[in-house]
């Protein structure tokens, strides 16, 4: 997959889709009534439980790039509360990341793409594997572990990966391979009709 297709492609979705924040959707009974809608994306819902745990996952990913990962836990709290620019700009990019996936689950359900039963194996494999290294079979173990490593539940991590497989297994990356621009392409392209891009306005609470 090239770079020169992915971001150009998501740019430009994300220009002709309104991104707003905080407005309310009938898709919240899946997430339950504690559920907190931070952004919408189209008719898409940015939800707090999403943004824990893609902010946790990307977390894990920094701390082991900055050879953090380690120490402790009340160690890495101190680090990220003396680099709090850095801290920031993860959420900020956590955010970016949940805006491309909903742009691209949007496109997918308008398109009809769903998940076969060897998609939700797939889901079933990776909790039972996750149960079974983390908890050895134990199952109210795991969900603790589940909250205390991403903030979220089972229930809700199988939400979050059925929302990623529908977004960019079935849809995304079939799609952007039959995609041939360059970037100077689209970079020309969007200089020569800026005003007919919509502005977007993105806020959204952590």
């Amino acid at each position: 997959m090239k770079l020169n297709k992915v971001l150009p492609l998501v740019v430009a979705l994300s220009l002709m889709f309104g991104i707003s924040a905080c407005k309310n959707n009938d898709d919240s009974n899946k997430w339950g009534d504690s559920a907190k809608i931070i952004g919408t994306v189209g008719k898409e819902n940015i939800y707090d439980t999403e943004l824990k745990f893609y902010y946790n996952m990307n977390k894990d990913q920094r701390e082991s790039e900055e050879d953090i990962d380690k120490i402790s836990d009340e160690e890495k709290e101190q680090y990220w509360e003396t680099n709090k620019d850095k801290k920031q700009a993860l959420i900020d990019k956590t955010y970016e990341d949940l805006v491309n996936l909903k742009i691209m689950l949007k496109l997918a359900r308008d398109k009809g793409v769903k998940l076969e039963e060897e998609d939700m194996a797939i889901i079933d494999y990776n909790v039972s594997s996750f149960i079974k290294a983390k908890a050895d079979e134990d199952k109210e173990l795991a969900e603790e572990l589940m909250k205390q490593m991403y903030g979220i539940s089972i229930d809700e991590y199988k939400l979050i990966h059925k929302d990623y497989l529908t977004a960019y297994d079935k849809y995304y990356s079939p799609v952007i391979e039959k995609i041939d621009v360059s970037y100077k392409e689209f970079e020309d392209k969007f200089n020569e009709n800026k005003e007919d891009f919509i502005k977007i306005n993105v806020r959204y609470i952590f």
